[in-house]
């Protein structure tokens, strides 16, 4: 294996990438803040780990990046060059009207944090791993913008490269340009340029799947694919939390579509390298997840997905249990009220209530139900509302809202289908980070290298015409937008698509869409807030499966000579 690792290497190339790493540790000092030879006392030295640990990584990047960018420039088809750098242009393009970017919350942290070359694992620390190495690449906040643009459009140029040489004839290629038509809606343009994990990890999913298809199609796949595949499927597996059941999806998924085009040891190898990879890629996760320096408390994020239904469902129950005159004296005691069965309905309540006042403040919950405010901005708004708990009062708490969500599921649904009808938001007003005062991550992401907008003019005006607001308002709406940025009509794109898969007995392909559409359900029942991204991956997917789809039958039918006309026999 060391032989032929050196055969693949280009010495020049790995000179060229040993020259970038050592120029690195200057221009370093324009963003970062870490230092190599700290040993001083614990926390020091923790740092210093994790700054050598992220230079050895990104040296690596480095010359995968060297030898990736001599590939794409000499070797690579002309046909996929071009379609990727059209793409890329487009974005570089819209970049420089609206620089540095989109920056709305979350991703302040994340920056701030990288600065220090330290995860963030709220936002799961392979976020931070890809801020830092885009950082070490290019020391200014917007060089994350630029790399995350680099990576989408060569999956947009693949994609499309792929799908001509496999779906359209010669005299018909021409027509890929029409392609680009999904990756030129305003939400995709706009969550281009917000450096978030959902941007990126919606491509790398589009990516999986159209390779899962491509595959299929050529009936033909190597050892390097089945590699491959096995560790994009890991990342996505572990990169969003509702994408878990992808550890065994996948592997299905593969037998299903690969079944006579590979033998039991590519099989066996695929199954083992996204089991083995996803558990890597899991351990650091967890670990991070329950040091308290990171979290609150060990089960923070997890809560979060319970804020917006627990609300209701605290005030459905709070005014009955106030009637009662029954208050159990200790934990104890409230836990063996539950479990005896001769315990009356209204005194359960009262315990449950007791029992999830020890993580959340019960009755500023039940203040906001009345209200009608949401659980999520009181979690944000009011630090006091979710309490210093252990792991014990928050598996009982997790234990009551479940069958609280079993015994109301009117609330909870009422709840939930409201919040997915309503997932269109986009966070923050990013138009204001240049002249809104006394906002700490604004102010401090001011004083970082190369923030300033070319124009504050031209920045708000192009993010108004891609977030679809009225120029000089933000907050106010056009037309249309609750259409544009709703996930709703892809869902139905994908769902028709998926019942033609089905009629026409293409099992592989239905299984492999159904396994995707999965993750609605999951969001639908867990999504914290009521925000577009959350949806994107469906949104962005559903649309360029229709636009593809429409592509093939109008204007070639090559496919029919790799067999997907004719139902191949791997399908």
């Amino acid at each position: 294996m060391e032989k032929r690792l050196k055969e693949k290497l280009n010495k020049y190339l790995v000179f060229i990438a040993c020259i970038h790493f050592l120029i690195s540790f200057f221009t370093d000092r324009l963003i970062f803040h870490y230092s190599l030879w700290n040993f001083t006392d614990g926390t020091a030295a923790i740092k210093t780990i994790f700054a050598w640990g992220s230079k050895a990584v990104f040296l690596c990047f480095l010359i995968g990046f060297w030898h990736f960018w001599f590939w794409f420039l000499k070797k690579a088809d002309r046909s996929f060059v071009r379609l990727t750098c059209i793409y890329f242009v487009l974005m570089c393009v819209l970049l420089f009207l609206t620089w540095p970017g989109i920056w709305r919350m979350d991703e302040f942290g994340i920056l701030f944090e990288a600065e220090n070359v330290f995860p963030v694992f709220w936002q799961h620390y392979l976020t931070s791993v890809f801020y830092i190495m885009a950082l070490m690449l290019i020391p200014v906040p917007s060089g994350v913008i630029f790399l995350q643009n680099a990576c989408i459009s060569l999956i947009v140029g693949w994609i499309l490269y792929r799908f001509q040489k496999l779906f359209l004839t010669d005299k018909a290629s021409k027509f890929i340009y029409f392609g680009y038509v999904p990756f030129l809606f305003l939400p995709v343009l706009d969550s281009n340029l917000y450096p978030m994990r959902m941007s990126l990890y919606a491509f790398l999913e589009l990516l999986l799947l159209g390779e899962f298809v491509f595959l299929s199609v050529e009936k033909r796949i190597s050892g390097k694919n089945v590699i491959t595949l096995a560790i994009l499927s890991a990342v996505i597996i572990n990169w969003r939390s509702e994408a878990v059941y992808y550890v065994l999806a996948l592997p299905v998924c593969f037998l299903v579509l690969f079944w006579r085009l590979t033998d039991k040891k590519m099989k066996s190898r695929f199954i083992l390298c996204v089991l083995a990879g996803s558990l890597i890629l899991a351990v650091p996760q967890k670990i991070g997840e329950s040091q308290k320096q990171f979290y609150k408390n060990s089960h923070e994020y997890e809560l979060t997905s319970m804020l917006l239904p627990v609300v209701p469902l605290i005030g459905h129950i709070y005014m009955d249990a106030l009637a009662s005159s029954y208050y159990p004296e200790s934990e104890e005691a409230a836990l063996s009220a539950l479990e005896d069965k001769n315990t009356p309905v209204i005194f359960k309540q009262v315990c449950r209530l007791y029992l999830m006042d020890r993580v959340l403040d019960v009755y500023k919950a039940a203040q906001a139900a009345e209200e009608g405010r949401t659980g999520i901005s009181l979690y944000w708004s009011d630090d006091e509302f979710v309490r210093d708990y252990t792991d014990e009062q928050y598996a009982v708490f997790r234990k009551i809202y479940w069958q609280l969500v079993l015994e109301y599921p009117e609330v909870f649904l009422k709840e939930r289908l409201q919040t997915f009808l309503q997932s269109e938001d986009l966070l923050e007003n990013t138009t204001e980070m240049f002249t809104k005062e006394n906002v700490p991550n604004y102010e401090t992401f001011r004083n970082l290298p190369m923030t300033a907008p070319v124009s504050h003019r031209l920045r708000n005006g192009v993010i108004s015409v891609l977030e679809l607001r009225e120029a000089g308002d933000y907050h106010k709406k056009l037309s249309g937008y609750s259409f544009v940025y709703s996930a709703l009509p892809a869902m139905v794109l994908e769902l028709v698509i998926l019942l033609i898969l089905l009629w026409k007995r293409k099992w592989g392909y239905a299984l492999l869409l159904a396994s995707h559409m999965a993750k609605i359900p999951l969001i639908f029942l867990t999504a914290p807030s009521r925000l577009f991204m959350y949806y994107y991956p469906v949104y962005l997917t559903g649309y360029v499966l229709t636009v593809f789809l429409l592509l093939y039958l109008w204007a070639g039918r090559k496919g029919m000579k790799a067999g997907i006309a004719s139902g191949g026999s791997s399908l």
